[in-house]
C-alpha cells in the first residue's frame, strides 16, 4: 500500500462468504438465497467493469486537461502511484449501478479501497507494454477505444420493438422472403405489382390498404415489368427469353389477372418502359441492344445498337419523345424515337449504371450506378449538373424523381435517401 490506500486482492472460491461490500447474507425480507461463489465473482467483475466505465465517462474535457497537465509535469508519463494519485485528485465522487438487482439497480458509492483497486486494474489494462509507465498517448488511445467498445455494446444490447401492422392483415402466405427486385404502379386500379427475387410470381397489392390482390404466375422468373395503360395490361419480361401480357383491367372477372398472350424475344430482356407517343414498348436486353415492340401484334418493330454490355434500365421521356438507356458499359444513351438513332451519349460513371429517373418539372435526368454515385444530367446533351455519392458499401437500386427538385433512391442497405 502507498499513500495510505490498501489494494485488496481478488477473491477466491474460499472467499465465497464475502464481497467487496462485506459478507453475503440472505435478505429475509426479500426471500433471496445467498449467491454462489461463481455468481458472486461474476457480479463483482461486472461491478468493477461498470465502475471502470464510469471512471471514463466522468472525465469531461476540463478534467482531461487537468489530467494531461499532470502527465506533462511528470515528463509525459506516470507510474502506478502517480496515476492513482492523479485520478483520485481529479475524479469526482461517482456512483455505480448494480445490474444484478431486481428493482432497477441499487446505487452505492465505491469505498476508497474499491476505487484504488479499480484504478490499479485500469492502469494495468492501459499499460499494454508492461513497462510500469503510462504515457499520455496510451491513456488517450485507451479512452477512445473503450468509448467505441462501450457504444457498440450498448447498441447491441438494445432490442428493437416490432409491432404488427394491422393494414397487412393476418395472412402470412404472401409475405416476401427474398429481396424485392421491382415495383410498378397501376394507377388506374390503385394497385402496385411486386417482383421478388428468384420467384416466378408477380404479386399485386392494393395501394391504399396494402392488402393482397392476386398472384400472377409466370413460367420463369420475371426480371422487369411495365404497366401499359392504353391496353390495361401488365407486361413482364422473363428469364426464359419471353414476354408475357396479363389482363389487369376492364374485362370479365373470370379473365381478370389471367395471361393474355406470350411471345419469344431474341435475348433476355432486363427492363421495360412504355412510349405513349408511338404506342410502343421498349426493352433493354442482356446483349446490349434496345428493342421496341408492338404489344398487340407481339412483333418487334426496331432494334437499337450502341451498348456493349447489359442494358439495366430503359426510360421514356415523353416531353422530348426520347428513350434513355443505361448499361453496365458505364454509358447512358438517349435515342430519338422517330429516327431510331442515338442523339446523345452521357459518360461519367466509373462503373455500370443500374437506374434512371427523369424530373419533368426541372427537366433533368438522374442516374445511379455501381460506383455509389448519383449523377444529374441535362437530357439536351449538356454536361452533367453534378453528382452525389451514396455511402459505401451502399448501392442505389431504384430512383424516383418528384415534382420538386428532389431525388429519392433505395439502397442495398435497406435505406431510402432523399435530396
Amino acid at each position: 500500500a502507498r499513500g495510505g490506500w490498501c489494494v485488496q486482492p481478488e477473491p477466491t472460491a474460499s472467499d465465497a462468504s464475502e464481497t467487496m461490500d462485506g459478507p453475503i447474507v440472505a435478505e429475509p425480507e426479500m426471500g433471496l438465497p445467498p449467491l454462489s461463489p461463481r455468481s458472486m465473482f461474476t457480479r463483482k467483475n461486472q461491478r468493477r467493469e461498470q465502475a471502470s466505465m464510469q471512471l471514463m465517462t466522468h472525465l469531461d474535457s476540463s478534467r482531461v486537461k487537468l489530467v494531461k497537465q499532470a502527465f506533462e509535469e511528470n515528463g509525459g508519463s506516470v507510474d502506478l502511484y502517480e496515476f492513482v494519485r492523479t485520478m483520485q485528485k481529479h475524479l469526482p465522487p461517482f456512483v455505480y449501478q448494480d445490474s444484478g438487482s431486481s428493482d432497477g439497480g441499487i446505487a452505492a458509492k465505491l469505498t476508497p479501497e474499491e476505487l484504488t483497486a479499480n484504478l490499479v486494474e485500469l492502469f494495468e489494462e492501459v499499460d499494454v507494454n508492461g513497462d510500469g509507465d503510462m504515457e499520455w498517448e496510451e491513456f488517450t488511445r485507451f479512452m477512445v477505444e473503450k468509448a467505441a467498445l462501450f457504444k457498440e455494446q450498448s447498441t447491441m444490447d438494445k432490442v428493437s420493438v416490432y409491432s404488427h401492422n394491422p393494414r397487412l392483415g393476418n395472412d402470412t402466405t404472401h409475405r416476401h422472403r427474398e429481396s424485392i427486385d421491382g415495383i410498378t404502379m397501376l394507377p388506374r386500379h390503385q394497385q402496385f405489382g411486386v417482383i421478388e427475387q428468384h420467384s416466378p410470381y408477380i404479386t399485386l397489392y392494393n395501394a391504399r390498404s396494402s392488402n393482397f390482390v392476386a398472384n400472377l404466375r409466370c413460367n420463369a422468373v420475371p426480371l422487369g415489368m411495365c404497366y401499359v395503360e392504353p391496353l390495361n395490361a401488365l407486361v413482364a419480361a422473363c428469364s426464359d427469353m419471353t414476354m408475357v401480357r396479363w389482363n389487369v383491367g376492364d374485362c370479365p372477372r373470370k379473365f381478370r389477372y389471367q395471361q393474355h398472350s406470350k411471345w419469344p424475344t431474341p435475348d433476355t430482356q432486363m427492363s421495360l418502359c412504355w412510349q405513349k407517343q408511338h404506342a410502343l414498348l421498349y426493352s433493354g436486353s442482356v446483349a446490349g441492344t434496345v428493342h421496341s415492340w408492338d404489344v398487340e401484334k407481339r412483333e418487334q418493330r426496331s432494334c437499337l445498337y450502341g451498348h456493349t454490355d447489359i442494358v439495366m434500365e430503359v426510360l421514356s421521356i415523353d416531353y422530348l419523345e426520347n428513350v434513355v438507356s443505361a448499361s453496365l458499359d458505364t454509358s447512358i444513351r438517349i435515342w430519338d424515337t422517330y429516327t431510331e438513332q442515338q442523339t446523345t451519349k452521357l459518360m461519367g460513371h466509373s462503373k455500370g449504371v443500374n437506374s434512371l429517373a427523369y424530373n419533368s418539372s426541372h427537366r433533368f435526368l438522374i442516374s445511379s450506378g455501381f460506383d455509389h454515385d448519383v449523377f444529374i444530367w441535362s437530357p439536351f446533351g449538356k454536361p452533367k449538373f453534378g453528382n452525389t455519392t451514396t455511402p459505401a458499401p451502399s448501392k442505389c437500386h431504384h430512383l424516383i424523381a418528384t415534382r420538386q427538385s428532389t431525388r429519392c433512391c433505395t439502397s442495398s442497405r435497406a435505406t431510402s435517401r432523399r435530396w
